[in-house]
């Protein structure tokens, strides 16, 4: 049953579109230039404010991953 919704979680019109960003953004931006079609189809699917929250996630998962790149050490949580 998990297996179901996953794969029909990532057959989703807006999960797709927002994959397609993530792979044309990352990975063949030198050959697609931040492609507008591919822009285009994630508008369709989400907001301007959703739009702007996956790109911080996004910052943040790069973010994660220099940190491991660079073995740095997790800096200590900061209680508010």
């Amino acid at each position: 049953m998990h297996t179901q919704r996953a794969n029909a979680y990532i057959a989703a019109p807006d999960a797709v579109a927002a994959l397609r960003r993530v792979e044309d953004y990352l990975h063949r931006v030198a050959e697609t230039h931040a492609a507008n079609a591919v822009y285009d189809e994630l508008r369709r699917h989400f907001t301007d404010e959703k739009i702007a929250d996956l790109t911080v996630v996004g910052m943040i998962n790069l973010r994660n991953r220099l940190a491991v790149g660079l073995c740095a050490e997790q800096a200590a949580e900061v209680s508010p």
